[in-house]
C-alpha cells in the first residue's frame, strides 16, 4: 500500500532527475544519482515531511557524487559551440564548485543549506560559487533580453541575470522598442512581462521576435498569468508569477538555458481547446 511519503518522493524524483542530469553531465551517472536519491526517500523515516524528504534526497545525491570522485567527474565529453550556453558554462566548473552553483542557482537552496548538504561552511560555499563563475569563459555566458516596463523590476531582473554570470544585451519597455532592439542582437533567452508601458502586449512583442529570429527560449514574468491561457503564445511557455521570488527566477533561467528549451509560434488557441505547454516555476 502506497504511503503519503511515497507520494512525496514520487513528486520530487523528476526534479532530482533533472538536477542529477545537469550535475553529472552524462545520462548513466545521472541515472545512478537519481536512483540513490529515490532510495534515500524510501528510507527516510519522517512520513509526510516533504521538505525533509527533499533534503535527504539531495544529501544522498551529494554523498554519492563525492564518493564517485575522479572516476566519473572527468568523463564528460567537451561541449562544442553549438551546445546551450549554460551547458558550456557548467561543463567547465570543477565538481564541487558546480555542485554549489547548481544547488543555489538552480535548486533554490541558500548557501547555508547548501553547506549542510555538501559539507563545509557557508563561507566555503560562497567561495565555491565565486569559483564556479570564475572557471567559466565570457563567451559561455548567455545573452539575455529583458522586456519589462517597470524600471525597478527590470533592474532587479538584470541583477539576477548578472549574478548568474550571464549578460543582459538589451532592455525594452514596449513592443516597438523590443522589435527595434532585437535587430541589433540575437539573444539566448528572453525575459518578458505581458502588460507593457504603452498598453502593448509582451506576448505580441515576443512573437514578433520569434517571427524574425526563430526559436529562442522565453520566460514570461507576469502578474497576469491568465493572459497566457488563451493567447497565441510560444510553446513551450515558461512562467514565473509576480510578485516573484528571486530563487524562482534564477532556477527558471538556469534550467531553460541549460536544456535549451526553444520556443516556437503556435496557432491561436480556440475556445475549449488545450493551449500549448505552460510550465510554471514556483517554490
Amino acid at each position: 500500500m502506497a504511503t503519503k511519503k511515497d507520494g512525496i518522493a514520487e513528486m520530487l524524483v523528476p526534479r532530482l532527475r533533472r538536477y542529477a542530469r545537469v550535475l553529472a553531465g552524462d545520462a548513466p551517472t545521472a541515472a545512478l544519482l537519481a536512483r540513490e536519491a529515490a532510495s534515500a526517500a524510501t528510507a527516510f523515516s519522517e512520513v509526510g515531511d516533504r521538505s525533509g524528504t527533499s533534503f535527504e534526497m539531495y544529501r544522498a545525491v551529494s554523498r554519492l557524487w563525492r564518493s564517485l570522485g575522479a572516476s566519473c567527474h572527468g568523463n564528460q565529453a567537451p561541449l562544442g559551440d553549438g551546445s546551450a550556453p549554460e551547458q558550456r558554462r557548467i561543463a567547465r566548473m570543477s565538481p564541487r564548485a558546480r555542485e554549489a552553483y547548481l544547488l543555489t542557482g538552480m535548486e533554490g537552496f541558500t548557501p547555508r543549506e547548501a553547506a549542510m548538504l555538501i559539507g563545509g561552511s557557508e563561507a566555503e560555499v560562497r567561495d565555491l560559487i565565486e569559483q564556479a563563475k570564475a572557471e567559466t569563459r565570457p563567451q559561455d555566458a548567455g545573452r539575455v533580453v529583458i522586456i519589462e516596463d517597470e524600471f525597478l523590476i527590470a533592474r532587479d531582473l538584470e541583477q539576477i541575470v548578472l549574478g548568474l554570470g550571464h549578460t543582459v544585451v538589451g532592455r525594452a519597455r514596449n513592443r516597438s522598442a523590443a522589435r527595434d532592439l532585437i535587430s541589433s542582437c540575437k539573444p539566448d533567452l528572453i525575459l518578458a512581462d505581458i502588460q507593457l508601458s504603452d498598453d502593448s502586449s509582451g506576448i505580441d512583442a515576443v512573437n514578433d521576435i520569434l517571427q524574425e529570429l526563430g526559436g529562442v527560449p522565453v520566460i514570461f514574468i507576469t502578474a497576469f498569468p491568465a493572459s497566457l491561457i488563451c493567447a497565441q503564445r510560444p510553446a513551450p511557455t515558461f512562467l514565473v508569477g509576480k510578485p516573484y521570488d528571486p530563487t524562482e527566477v534564477r532556477s527558471a533561467i538556469a534550467q531553460v538555458l541549460y536544456f535549451n528549451a526553444k520556443s516556437c509560434l503556435t496557432p491561436p488557441v480556440t475556445d475549449g481547446a488545450d493551449g500549448p505547454p505552460l510550465v510554471r516555476f514556483a517554490g
